[in-house]
Order: C-alpha cells, then structure tokens, then sequence
C-alpha cells in the first residue's frame, strides 16, 4: 500500500511539474486570437498618424510578421555566463512586435505592444523603410526562419524548444532555439563596427556561445538607469574594443583615442630622454 501511495504521489508532482513548465513555455507562433486582438487594439488607437502612420486600414497590419518576443535583459553576456543558457537571458516582459505597412509609401511602422493580463498595452512605434536593415529585423516571419533552418540541414522537427528575444542593448533580435546539438541563434542585427561592417551575418545560424564570444569583444559599457519597460537603443556606448577570435581588430571611438595617447605618451617620453642627453653633454 506504501508503495502504490508513493507511486501516486510522484505521479501527481510529475503532472505537476508538467504543467508548471508547459506554463512557463511561449509559443511563438501568435494565435488567431491574439491577431484579432491586436487588431483591435491599433484600430482603435485614437490617433495612428502620431504613432507613425499617414494612412491605416485593418489590410495594412504585416500579420505574418507580428512576433511574440521576450525582452531580453540588458547584460545578456554577464546573464549566459551565469546561467548557460538563454533561458537565462529572459525578462518578465512578454511584448508583440507589429509591423503595419504605411499605405504605399514603402514606409512600415512598427508598433511594440506590451503582452499583459490584460491584453495589451502600447509601448512604443518606429518609422522607416522597409529595407533598411534597422527594420528589417522586425519584419522577420516563421516562414523565413524555417527556409534558414532547412538550409542548415535542420528539420522542424529537430527543434526542442524555440523563442524569440529581443536585445534593445545590442539592437538584436534573436531567434534562439535548441536541438539535440545544443543551444543556437539566428541574430538579426544592425549593430556594426568600422566601415559599416556588420557584427553578424545575416541569415547565419550561430552556436550560442559564439555569439556571446562575438559580443564581449565589443566593449559595451551600460549606461545606468536604461532598464526599461520596452528597451531602447540608449543603452550603450561603444568603448575600446579587444581583437576577435581571429585576431582582426575591431573599430572603435574608444580606440582612437587610445592611439592618441600612447603617441603623446611615447613623444612626451622621447622629449624627456633627449633634455636629458643634452643636460650630461654640456657638464
């Protein structure tokens, strides 16, 4: 009877545990709910020229494109090299990313909305083109995500588990995702150094600890109080910078400077050797 009792006692804190994690697990894919809703919600914003858009209609909303993102915290580095994994890097806010095409202008507003109890809540829009790279990231849809993975060789089926996170540090989106083989990221990113050289390459899939790697050598340095609710692109500065894997230096304002001084440093060093010299000549 013990035995029968405990069996059924670990059966039950099995479900349990079950269902606290299917809890905690996003789905990335946005339910037909969530659109209508979302739908909704722009619409009845009172007035949609201020957020960014000239002309609306329900048609203009990108819904292939809207993505249910986690706002990853700012550190992200610090945050993988504590935790080992991006489920680590996660936040408490949950946000949809909503693209909407501006009439026939190219132009494409996107709308973050924060995911609450409630429903949503507008956070913040962005304007531009819709093919500068700085929106293109969130343009970026399942279907493009999946052609990425096919060509790497990887079935949907290979997939475990799978989010999108959003580094408003880094001005990243990433679609992180795990296999058998360990954790990866697709990085979607303007964030460039030197002569417009950009960090990451698009379309590539990266081991995690190669992106981590990638991004400490960049020298980030966080600006205090820029934790915020929806992120934004306040939230660094770029410094001096190492030399990445391959010994190929990385550009930077912070390096610039550093080269001023040290040819300061080493004239200041010459004058100095030189006074001297002529000082011991004349005695």
């Amino acid at each position: 009877m013990k035995k029968v009792t405990a069996l059924l006692l670990g059966l039950v804190c099995l479900f349990f545990a079950m269902g606290v994690a299917a809890a905690d697990e996003e789905n990335i894919e946005v339910s037909e709910e969530d659109v209508q809703m979302i739908v909704t919600y722009i619409s009845g914003l009172p007035n949609k020229e201020f957020d960014g858009l000239a002309s609306y209609d329900d048609s203009d909303i990108l819904i292939g494109s809207i993505k249910l993102v986690n706002k990853a915290k700012n550190d992200i580095v610090t945050q993988y090299r504590e935790r080992g994994s991006y489920e680590g890097l996660k936040s408490e806010d949950w946000q949809y990313i909503v693209p909407v095409a501006d009439g026939d202008s190219g132009f494409v507003c996107v709308f973050t909305l924060l995911k609450n109890q409630d429903g949503v809540e507008y956070a913040a829009s962005l304007k531009g083109n819709q093919t500068d790279i700085a929106i293109r990231k969130y343009l970026v849809n399942c279907e493009q995500i999946e052609i990425i993975l096919q060509e790497n060789g990887i079935n949907e089926q290979d997939v475990q588990r799978e989010t999108y996170l959003m580094s408003y540090m880094y001005r990243t989106l990433f679609y992180a995702f795990t296999t058998a083989d360990g954790e990866f990221m697709i990085p979607f990113s303007d964030l460039w150094i030197g002569d417009r050289e950009y960090v990451f390459e698009s379309g590539r899939i990266y081991p995690i600890r190669d992106v981590m790697n990638t991004l400490e050598t960049l020298g980030l340095e966080l600006l205090p109080g820029e934790e915020s609710p929806y992120g934004g692109n306040r939230g660094f500065i770029l410094g001096t910078v190492k030399k990445d894997q391959d010994g190929k230096s990385l550009y930077s304002r912070g390096g610039f400077w550093a080269v001023v001084a040290g040819v300061v440093f080493c004239l200041g060093i010459g004058i100095a050797v030189f006074v001297k010299g002529r000082k011991k000549r004349k005695k």
